[in-house]
């Protein structure tokens, strides 16, 4: 299957609003589809790390994707990661409406040697015709994918047309678009989002950020009009914020949240268990930065 999808960079992966009933809050996630949508964001990845996709129920899932479909107008990934082929197949089929899938490899027995890593995909993906992409984060999954991974992968399943890679060595990330025609690999590095591009790559893939979406919106842009030099000050500028939220103490995606609820009115800034909200020190740090960041980002282009 060739991939003429027009999903492209950057892509953010969303965050799920909770209420506080810890259910999801759908008026607040409609919010902030609005949000992305009004800066440029014309992609994003629904139930993904940054949706905490493993503490969401199935139904809820399914939700999540329902909802962006309806709310935003744009291209909608969602993840169907799953150790259970079959609930990963479910998943695909409930989300006949999203433009792309996103597959982890399985992350608890280590099958890679025996043949089990193919054919959890096949299996997965049977019966599936929607565009989909592996996704490797062995930091996580302690999967680590490798080159001929990706190639045995995508020969046995026609409808895997790219990959997330966030394995963090963009040496290997551009290895696996080569040797695969029409084979799109989007990193999550918000650190070398531009070097991402000067090396040939799809593009970016964000959670980090969401709160400031200007930047990567931006930098793309500006990359694919040439304007290399304007390029290279987004990303300087950009990394303003990806160096200060390495000084925080917080899980990535309370800062996220909490990031977001300065920009969205009324945003909730609870993440479900196991993962806890920022403490004191982190929103008083986030307090004494937030303005000088949020002027870099909206004040772009003068």
């Amino acid at each position: 299957m060739g991939n003429n999808m027009s999903i492209n960079s950057p892509i953010f992966a969303t965050v799920t609003p909770f209420n506080q009933d810890d259910n999801i809050d759908e008026m607040a996630f409609i919010d902030y589809l609005a949000f992305l949508e009004k800066v440029g964001v014309k992609s994003i990845l629904v139930n993904g790390t940054t949706g905490e996709f493993p503490s969401l129920t199935f139904e809820e899932r399914i939700e999540t994707c329902e909802i962006a479909k309806k709310n935003f107008n744009g291209k909608v990934i969602s993840d169907i990661s799953s150790c259970c082929y079959r609930e990963a197949n479910e998943l695909a089929r409930l989300s006949v409406d999203a433009d792309a899938l996103l597959l982890l490899p399985p992350y608890y027995y280590d099958v890679k040697n025996e043949g089990g890593l193919v054919g959890f995909f096949k299996n997965a993906l049977k019966g599936i015709r929607t565009p989909t992409y592996i996704y490797n984060f062995p930091f996580y999954t302690k999967v680590s994918l490798s080159k001929q991974d990706i190639v045995e992968i995508h020969k046995a399943c026609a409808n895997i047309v790219g990959l997330k890679d966030s394995g963090k060595d963009l040496g290997a990330s551009k290895s696996f678009s080569e040797n695969i025609d029409d084979f799109d690999v989007f990193v999550a590095g918000d650190m070398v989002a531009l070097n991402v591009l000067e090396i040939g790559l799809k593009g970016s893939i964000s959670g980090a950020g969401n709160p400031f979406p200007e930047f990567l919106v931006a930098l793309s842009n500006e990359w694919r009009k040439g304007n290399y030099r304007f390029a290279v000050e987004i990303q300087n500028k950009f990394n303003v914020w990806n160096t200060f939220r390495r000084r925080l103490r917080g899980y990535e995606i309370s800062i996220v949240k909490e990031v977001l609820s300065k920009r969205i009115d009324g945003f909730p800034t609870a993440t479900r268990c196991p993962i806890n909200r920022i403490d004191e020190r982190d929103k008083q740090l986030i307090e004494e930065n937030y303005s000088h960041i949020y002027a870099l980002a909206t004040q772009l282009y003068g």
